[in-house]
């Protein structure tokens, strides 16, 4: 397992280095890329990765790397998420049964889409309380591990240019 997150994951994220982006740049990038891929609105997170890459000029594929790794765990998220949003808002948007909402469905379609909706919206409000210190772990542990590596291959090039 751990040889296949290397593999998947590390090991395309260490090759950025190699292509001239810096430890810090690479670093915000994999931050959003992991903030932004735990967004429990399912189908936003690739179009809003795009965004910030685009205005913060950072490396998209780095973020759409980290995102695409974390797929599942954003799915996974979304149900505790929305637990702890109707905890943190005392709002509770989902306090129906299986059973009540196949009925709500095929009587009233878009008016349980509306339910969701706000369930989705409580859930966000939720990950938004986490947001800014995963972020902050995220780049600055990443940035630790890559400055690291960028000076050891730096160091086995014989460069001593520093960035």
């Amino acid at each position: 397992m751990a040889n296949r997150f290397k593999d998947r994951l590390l090991k395309p994220l260490y090759a950025f280095l190699g292509q001239g982006i810096t430890p810090h740049e690479l670093s915000l990038s994999v931050a959003f890329g992991v903030t932004i891929g735990l967004f429990p609105v399912f189908g936003t997170t690739t179009t809003i990765l795009f965004l910030i890459a685009l205005v913060l000029k950072l490396n998209a594929a780095a973020m759409q790397l980290v995102n695409y790794a974390l797929y599942p765990v954003q799915l996974i998220m979304i149900y505790p998420l929305i637990k702890l949003g109707t905890f943190i808002f005392q709002i509770n948007p989902l306090s129906y049964t299986a059973e009540e909402m196949i009925v709500m469905m095929q009587e009233n379609f878009f008016g349980t889409l509306e339910k969701f909706w706000q369930a989705l919206l409580v859930g966000a409000g939720a990950w938004l309380i986490f947001a800014i210190p995963l972020f902050a772990i995220t780049y600055y542990g990443f940035y630790s591990v890559f400055h690291r590596f960028d000076q050891s291959e730096r160091w086995q090039r014989g460069s001593t240019l520093d960035r």
